[in-house]
């Protein structure tokens, strides 16, 4: 009775440590160190919503996806979602959700739309993330370079 006790207490332990080790399998560690990534967002695909009154107006919406790419290579997408907040001047708040290998980053920003021309570097906020960026904070500068490149250096806060 006792040798069949024993066998039973070390069949648990093996069973147990070979389930801890395959929960852990493919888990990755959050960063740990502050993190600056450099990449583009491109190949944007885009939905505007134009409520009344027709044209540009508070309440008008905009939903838009993009590739992140750096030095040509995909490295993720981006989905992201802005409203106008106010006509003059044309406010523009948005929230944007990046795709990344590892785990997602959540983006906020507020900006005016007359100072989001080709050239001018804006600055979002990082409002967490899930996966290795679990909790980050940080910053996002984002310069347009055109209507269809947006480049970025995300600084990313354990």
């Amino acid at each position: 009775m006792r040798s069949k006790l024993v066998v039973a207490a070390i069949v648990t332990a093996v069973v147990a440590t070979w389930a801890t080790i395959a929960i852990g399998v493919g888990k990755r560690v959050p960063i740990s160190d502050p993190v600056v990534l450099h990449f583009k967002a491109e190949r944007f695909v885009s939905h505007v919503v134009d409520i009344f009154p027709a044209g540009q107006s508070l309440g008008d919406s905009s939903t838009r996806t993009s590739v992140l790419t750096d030095n040509g290579k995909e490295i993720g997408h981006m989905g992201q979602s802005c409203i106008q907040t106010n006509n003059e001047p044309v406010e523009i708040v948005c929230d944007a959700v990046l795709k990344l290998d590892g785990g997602t980053v959540s983006l906020q920003t507020m900006y005016l739309r007359d100072k989001a021309t080709a050239g001018v570097t804006l600055k979002s906020a990082v409002a967490g993330g899930t996966g290795i960026y679990l909790n980050v904070t940080g910053e996002a500068e984002w310069t347009r370079v055109s209507d269809q490149i947006v480049r970025y250096k995300l600084t990313l806060n354990p």
